[in-house]
């Protein structure tokens, strides 16, 4: 199921879908980096793809037009409060 990364809200296919396109819910930009099946954190550029361009911010529009929706779980890196927050879990007992 096509998801937006930010809050998970299923995509409505029935609306038309641009490099503009933002979820009805949180308003985050669709097709982005983090909505993407090629989207990879580990890979160089953070996109299997060897011929994309470089993305300086990964939750905005992009004209990449090697984006195809991911169809899984959304991917996207966690917020600082959120990393910080695991970080001060592992040392509470």
């Amino acid at each position: 199921m096509k998801r937006c990364y930010n809050c998970g809200e299923p995509y409505q296919e029935s609306h038309p879908f641009s490099f503009q396109s933002t979820c009805g819910k949180c308003h985050a930009y669709l097709h982005c980096c983090y909505n993407c099946r090629l989207y990879d954190p580990n890979a160089s550029n953070k996109c299997k793809s060897s011929t994309t361009e470089w993305v300086t911010n990964r939750q905005k529009y992009n004209f990449c037009e090697e984006f195809e929706f991911a169809e899984s779980e959304p991917k996207r890196q966690p917020s600082k409060e959120e990393t910080k927050a695991k970080f001060d879990n592992l040392f509470k007992k």
